[in-house]
């Protein structure tokens, strides 16, 4: 019997319902045929994928035709999520009749960098 309170239509009383491992288990945590409600979250949100700002320096020399500096981020941001912490795009096992339901999850990571083109 679970700790709690059930709405007997004129009030909340003490639960007093026995559920068995097998309706527990089937209920409270969701396998793959059965989600629980609990365990649905709104798959909206926006990604921040890349960002790059760059720059081409005025010519120097006659042997350089040109000089370019950029800097770059990427995956910097994700607003909306329901769950917060999980980017939806490194889910795993999201493919074959398990669609939609996450299996595990790689952490996400961000990458800065600085690039220097020359054209000679």
């Amino acid at each position: 019997m679970l700790d709690g309170v059930v709405d007997k239509g004129n009030g909340y009383e003490e639960n007093d319902m026995h559920l068995s491992a097998i309706d527990y288990g089937e209920y409270h945590y969701h396998g793959y045929d059965t989600p629980s409600a609990t365990s649905v979250f709104d798959a909206d949100y926006v990604k921040l994928r890349e960002v790059t700002i760059g720059y081409t320096l005025p010519k120097v020399v006659d042997v350089i035709k040109s000089i370019r500096v950029s800097a770059y981020g990427r995956n910097l941001a994700i607003w909306g999520l329901d769950n917060k912490g999980i980017d939806p795009e490194t889910i795993v096992g999201g493919n074959g009749n398990i669609q939609g339901l996450e299996g595990g999850i790689v952490p996400g990571s961000k990458s800065y960098g600085f690039n220097v083109q020359i054209k000679f």
